[in-house]
């Protein structure tokens, strides 16, 4: 009986700079409100390691992720529970 927060990163892309990071951040403010679980769906496609980037994903966008899931449990709010979806582990940050 979790709300349930799920990011693609169709969701996260944005076009105007530093919009997707924006996203991110919502996301895990709003995930820390109440117990809550995140999925981030293809999580390979939003933090993939440097020198297999591609795409439109930026450096920003993983910095966000990793500052979002730094100390998460030490964070103020809720610990939200995250679970990262991919069958691509080996590009993952």
């Amino acid at each position: 009986n979790r709300p349930c927060y799920v990011l693609r990163a169709s969701d996260v892309m944005q076009e105007l700079q530093g919009q997707s990071e924006k996203v991110v951040r919502r996301v895990f403010e709003n995930a820390r409100k109440q117990p809550s679980v995140i999925i981030i769906d293809e999580i390979d496609a939003l933090t993939p390691k440097e020198e297999g980037k591609g795409g439109n994903v930026n450096r920003q966008v993983v910095t966000e992720f990793q500052q979002q899931l730094d100390g998460i449990s030490s964070k103020k709010g809720h610990a939200p529970i995250v679970i990262g979806i991919t069958n691509k582990p080996d590009r993952l940050e």
